[in-house]
């Protein structure tokens, strides 16, 4: 049986690059958890703070601000789970 790497020809870093590519997948679950936790909080935090009416007194645009944190939140909130 002929080995798969003699018959094509592997680039001399494809080791290093699996590696890499092994190490990056380990870290890459925790790391989308943690991002969408900060979403969850941060988007918590901006709408519950411009509901309060003495942050946002002279704000035209808090109605959109609130509805684009609700969104973002809801979105990390149905992605997560």
């Amino acid at each position: 049986m002929m080995n798969i790497s003699t018959s094509i020809n592997v680039s001399q870093y494809y080791h290093q690059f699996r590696i890499i590519h092994d190490i990056l997948l380990k870290i890459s679950f925790p790391y989308i958890f943690l991002i969408g936790f900060i979403g969850l909080i941060t988007n918590t935090l901006t709408v519950i703070l411009l509901s309060k009416s003495f942050i946002t007194k002279n704000l035209k645009n808090k109605w959109t601000l609130i509805a684009l944190g609700m969104y973002t939140f809801l979105s990390n909130a149905f992605r997560s789970s």
